[in-house]
């Protein structure tokens, strides 16, 4: 299943969308940054994947949306989200309700509810 990843650096002007689980105890389990790559960063069984971005519906909120779809040669990962700008948070916006949907070349398949947040890296 998928496992906790360490916490990344932003290069300025970079945002970053970060998802827990949302069952005790909670983990972070994906990463994704606004750059052009747009790829997105997961565990999954111990093993480190990098997806790449496919494509999103939803207006972009600080460089994401609220339904991304990411693959890699044997992986789907859809986000499907709620985002949340909040006066007084700048740079960034909650996630307080989604999930994750994962899909395997072989038809396995989860969903994982999640929250996080959207955090910008100020220019500098």
């Amino acid at each position: 299943m998928l496992e906790e990843i360490p916490a990344e650096d932003l290069k300025a002007g970079q945002c970053a969308l970060v998802l827990w689980t949302r069952s005790q105890p909670t983990a972070r389990v994906f990463f994704a940054v606004n750059t052009p790559q747009q790829e997105a960063r997961i565990k999954l069984s111990g093993r480190k994947r990098v997806l790449t971005f496919q494509e999103a519906d939803g207006e972009l909120i600080f460089g994401h949306a609220a339904t991304t779809i990411y693959t890699d040669d044997a992986l789907t990962l859809t986000t499907r989200l709620q985002i949340e700008p909040r006066s007084g948070l700048v740079g960034g916006a909650l996630a307080p309700e989604g999930v994750l949907e994962l899909k395997d070349q072989a038809g396995w398949s989860a969903i994982i509810p999640v929250s996080g947040l959207i955090a910008c890296a100020p220019n500098r």
